[in-house]
């Protein structure tokens, strides 16, 4: 079956919506911070540091 259309309005807008969300974070963090955050999160975490560990 053939598409016209290869993503729906609903799927945009929703990453619209996290690239957005992405550029609010940016612009209230640096990068070292993200990092920092990650890192507490996943020592706070075990089984998110082995999920992220997979990929």
């Amino acid at each position: 079956m053939k598409h016209k259309n290869s993503a729906t309005h609903p799927a945009l807008f929703a990453g619209l919506w996290h690239f957005l969300s992405l550029l609010e974070i940016l612009e209230h963090h640096s990068v070292d911070d993200l990092w920092v955050m990650r890192d507490e999160l996943l020592s706070a975490s075990p089984l998110l540091a082995q999920l992220m560990a997979q990929n």
